[in-house]
């Protein structure tokens, strides 16, 4: 799945909540999905609200693998 895509029409707040529904269960491909969509979250982040929605979303993650 290209990432980038979504997030360049899609609000980073259901772009979060997609990629939570369709997490993958392992930990090698958690953090293998994360590896590719730190850097289009940190593109996303326009506000110091989608800084905190996206700290968030990665201390979730970080907690589960």
């Amino acid at each position: 799945m290209e990432t980038r895509v979504f997030a360049s029409f899609m609000a980073l707040e259901p772009f979060l909540m997609i990629i939570r529904e369709c997490k993958p269960l392992r930990s090698e491909d958690i953090n293998l999905m994360l590896y590719h969509l730190i850097p289009v979250l940190r593109k996303m982040v326009k506000t110091q609200n989608d800084s905190e929605m996206v700290a968030k979303f990665l201390a979730d993650f970080s907690q589960e693998s």
